[in-house]
């Protein structure tokens, strides 16, 4: 996605192991290809817990990866996978379910389903309902699996959130959730996340909506609970300044910078510190909280997210 006309594309995950487990049956991936065109996530649910669980979603999401991140087509790589895996004997489904996430630089997401939850897509902050198409995919023994797929075109703002079972199924057996928190529990908790705080980042909304699903389950998670978020935001953009001009006359040049830089700024050095503070005629405030015996402490001043000392920092 182009940062300059899309904005930029922040993904977070958070994960906890069913209760008892050491191994965890999800497995949550993401890549951005090397020449900077692609951003590929999948999650994938393993059936069960555990080790057997945990190497089934690994295999599952590694293909996915490498297969999208090759530009093999989609309806291929679901094929590839469902061919591959094979088919529980008594429940007649397949070890593992998966979400593919594909977007390209110019912000089109692709994103194809099976099994697992349905994704959410919020924007401005409201729940919006993608189109979806449904895909039957012959798989071994001649039996068919139906996957979901559908295409964005996202804007800044936008969230796309998906995760496992243990979300929506959390709560299950409980007074207040019977049959589990459910999709809808699990979405209005999201609008509501996103309605608290509009900047929230993307982990720190995977982790609102696990935190949720483990407070469900009495904090002794039944499932294992996995969910990531995709959000394009516009990018934040940091200037870090250390050490001053060679020349003294470029002392006011190097403040000008500094003052005019469309973001956050951070010198590193009290010399290039009480520099920039002279040109640009402001006092740092040294903040005293948070001591730390082997760091000096940090200053504030106007224009300037922070002034640490240099060597040590």
């Amino acid at each position: 996605m182009s940062t300059e006309t899309r904005g930029f594309i922040e993904i977070g995950s958070d994960h906890r192991f069913k209760d008892g487990q050491h191994i965890g049956g999800d497995t949550f991936l993401c890549r951005r290809s090397a020449n900077g065109e692609r951003t590929i996530s999948v999650l994938s649910d393993g059936l069960g817990s555990g080790v057997k669980a945990g190497v089934l979603s690994t295999l599952t999401a590694t293909m996915a990866l490498n297969c999208v991140e090759r530009n093999v087509p989609i309806e291929r790589t679901a094929r590839v996978i469902m061919e591959t895996l094979p088919v529980c004997r008594t429940r007649r489904i397949s070890y593992a379910t998966f979400t593919i996430v594909d977007i390209d630089r110019d912000g089109r997401a692709r994103i194809i389903e099976y099994d697992n939850p349905t994704y959410v897509l919020l924007r401005g902050g409201e729940l919006v309902e993608p189109p979806r198409t449904t895909i039957e995919v012959g798989r071994n023994a001649g039996a068919r699996a139906r996957l979901h797929f559908s295409e964005i075109d996202a804007a800044v703002g936008d969230r796309i959130v998906f995760f496992s079972d243990g979300v929506s199924q959390s709560g299950m057996g409980t007074i207040a959730h019977p049959l589990g928190w459910g999709d809808d529990g699990a979405r209005s908790s999201l609008r509501a996340a996103v309605a608290r705080e509009p900047d929230i980042s993307a982990r720190r909304l995977a982790q609102r909506l696990v935190t949720e699903s483990l407070r469900r389950d009495a904090d002794s998670a039944h499932d294992d609970i996995t969910c990531g978020v995709i959000y394009f935001r516009q990018p934040r953009r940091l200037l870090v300044a250390t050490g001053p001009p060679l020349d003294p006359r470029m002392d006011g040049e190097l403040a000008d910078r500094i003052h005019g830089f469309p973001g956050r700024c951070i010198i590193a050095g009290g010399t290039t510190g009480n520099i920039v503070a002279r040109e640009l005629g402001v006092k740092p405030q040294i903040v005293l909280r948070e001591l730390d015996p082997d760091v000096p402490p940090y200053a504030k001043m106007d224009g300037v997210e922070m002034v640490t000392e240099g060597i040590i920092t």
